[in-house]
């Protein structure tokens, strides 16, 4: 037997090709029974799952510990991190496989114990059919009008476009988008969650340029981070409810290097500023004012009290209508406005319209000055007797006899000129505003009444103004606009210097003497002397 199966070994025509073909038969043969193995084992499997809210790759760890099944994926091709809900009792492995894929760019095969999870065909066109979609939509300002050139992108990518002329926009996202972010210049940035939708309908809101971000020097603006300049800026906020009557006023206290003191307590009365001290001893040391690009020179005032104190010319404008004050204190500022500019420069810019919605706004408010405490001077008796000591010790005899001396004590307070002087001042002011805008035209129409009495009796400020700043937008590149501002001030003024005011003869005057030397006549009393 052996030795014919050795003769026809070796006899047996086609030798190296007889012993290929028994090797493809053995390979074939070992294969099937794998295979077969493998279908057994997975035909014998039965799986129990339920589980919420999970990771598929937590289903594969569940799998794995109730089989003896091993899974295999490149996670390039496959998210393992995507949420699933399994609910199976009994089941084959197919069948959980086959519910897990569904609807999945991928597809799974058994070899022996061992689950290989690969890319269906054309699996990059499935893929981004399924990551990528394309979305629509249109970016409108307050006035449901299209905007044009609105920057519309992906947050953390630079997939992007802008609107067309209308304000519509279309652009393909790409995977895991989640974010979109509309920017345009002078409108407040969005940002939008993309979730299911594919249709974007975005309202912009004007947004104001922030005092703290963009700084006014004269002939432009500039970034408060690229100036090297020394420049203070003063918000309009910081001026609300400050009931002042004069900007120079307003100033007080809210300027770094600058010193504002108040000459005198007359209404609209004006006030010395120093930016950065006294640079005159002869010339004048005021600041420059620049009002909406128009210089003006406050100076000392105008208007004559019969004393020192001078109407302030910043009195005439009414502190409501300030939108910014920039304060430019270096010597540059002289680059700008000349010699002028030597005492430093108050750069005021009015307020102007917004775009939106036309709105009316009405402020007011009333209050009530008094003088806080009055310099304790004699009264009439100490006085009186004050008087009589200096007589008698200079030789003579007492000024107030007795007869006077006792007509004193029966009133020893006499009169108090300082209560005769100052009284209760009352102040009330009322502003209407008008503004709103729309990309043409923009404008702010203001009016103004100030009604301020003086501590002192007599004194009275009134102003009356009104205002009106105009825009429009003739082309892309050419504004037109004008600032008008009309006022009339009313002022009864009472001398009050502390030389010869009546302040200084509140305090020297003779308080034996009666206010009036003829009550009846209403007639007062001029002379002031002991004895009268």
């Amino acid at each position: 037997m052996k030795k014919k199966l050795l003769c026809i070994g070796i006899n047996f025509p086609h030798t190296k090709k007889t012993w290929l073909i028994m090797k493809i038969t053995v390979l074939l043969i070992v294969l099937s029974v794998f295979s077969s193995t493998a279908s057994v084992y997975s035909q014998s499997t039965r799986l129990t799952l339920k589980m919420r809210n999970t990771r598929i790759a937590d289903v594969f760890d569940a799998i794995e510990q109730q089989s003896e099944f091993y899974f295999f994926y490149n996670r390039d091709n496959f998210d393992d991190n995507k949420i699933v809900d399994v609910d199976f009792k009994g089941k084959k492995i197919e069948t959980v496989l086959d519910e897990l894929f569904r609807g999945e760019p991928v597809t799974y095969e058994i070899v022996d114990r061992n689950i290989l999870i690969k890319a269906k065909q054309n699996y990059p066109d499935v893929l981004q059919q399924q990551t990528q979609k394309s979305i629509q939509g249109k970016v409108t300002d307050q006035q449901d009008e299209g905007l044009p050139g609105v920057s519309v992108f992906v947050k953390g990518t630079t997939t992007g476009t802008v609107t067309n002329i209308d304000g519509s926009f279309t652009l393909v996202l790409p995977a895991k988008a989640e974010i979109l972010v509309f920017s345009f210049i002078g409108m407040r940035s969005q940002e939008i969650i993309i979730g299911d939708q594919t249709n974007f309908d975005i309202k912009m809101e004007e947004e104001a340029i922030g005092i703290d971000e963009v700084i006014a020097i004269g002939y432009g603006t500039i970034k408060k981070s690229d100036l090297t300049g020394s420049v203070t800026s003063v918000k309009a906020e910081d001026l609300e409810g400050t009931g002042v009557q004069s900007i120079d006023q307003a100033l007080a206290g809210r300027a770094a290097g600058v010193v504002v003191t108040q000459t005198s307590g007359m209404p609209g009365a004006t006030a010395s500023i120093r930016i950065r001290g006294t640079t005159s001893l002869q010339g004048g040391n005021e600041p420059l004012y620049v009002i909406d690009g128009f210089p003006i020179y406050s100076g000392s005032g105008y208007g004559n009290t019969g004393g020192s104190e001078k109407i302030s010319t910043m009195a005439t404008i009414n502190p409501n209508d300030i939108e910014s004050i920039e304060i430019l204190k270096d010597a540059s500022a002289t680059s700008i406005y000349g010699a002028r500019a030597a005492n430093g420069v108050v750069l005021i810019t009015t307020k102007s319209g917004k775009l939106g919605k036309d709105q009316i706004s009405f402020e007011s408010y009333y209050g009530i000055q008094q003088v806080t405490k009055h310099i304790e001077v004699m009264n009439a008796l100490e006085y009186a007797e004050l008087v009589n000591e200096a007589y008698t010790n200079d030789g003579g005899s007492p000024f107030y006899d007795d007869a006077k001396m006792a007509e004193i004590r029966q009133n020893p307070e006499g009169t108090n000129w300082q209560d005769e002087v100052f009284g209760t001042a009352p102040t009330q002011n009322y502003q209407l505003n008008f503004s709103g805008g729309d990309k043409k035209t923009r404008y702010a129409i203001s009016g103004n009444v100030l009604d301020q009495d003086g501590i002192i009796k007599g004194g009275n400020f009134k102003r009356y103004s009104g205002r009106m700043n105009l825009e429009r937008k003739l082309m892309d590149n050419v504004k037109v606009g004008s600032n008008m501002t009309i006022t009339r001030t009313l002022n009864d003024a009472v001398p009050a210097s502390s030389h010869t005011g009546v302040v200084n003869a509140a305090l020297k005057f003779n308080p034996i003497m009666s206010i009036y030397e003829d009550e009846e006549l209403g007639t007062y009393n001029l002379v002031n002397a002991p004895g009268k």
